[in-house]
């Protein structure tokens, strides 16, 4: 499953790539057991033109404070290899 995942998000960040415009939206959660979590959701246009959301899944978030949350967001980018350029 977890290999799946991995091969499920590349596909996703090949087309954010690809994409002249992206966005990176997340959002704070608690799941069942009181964990916060923050879910992650890429939305790019496709190469057709098409406005595309994926979900990339879900962060444990060790503190709720700003820098905290930015810090995984920065380190998620950096670990998908999300290309700025």
């Amino acid at each position: 499953l977890e290999l799946c995942t991995e091969q499920v998000i590349e596909k996703i960040v090949e087309d954010v790539n690809k994409s002249k415009y992206f966005g990176l939206m997340a959002d704070e959660t608690a799941d069942i057991s009181n964990h916060e979590q923050l879910s992650i959701i890429l939305r790019y246009i496709n190469e057709k033109g098409d406005i595309k959301e994926k979900f990339v899944g879900f962060q444990k978030l060790d503190s709720m404070d700003a820098t905290a949350i930015s810090n995984l967001i920065i380190n998620k980018i950096k670990e998908f290899k999300i290309d700025f350029n």
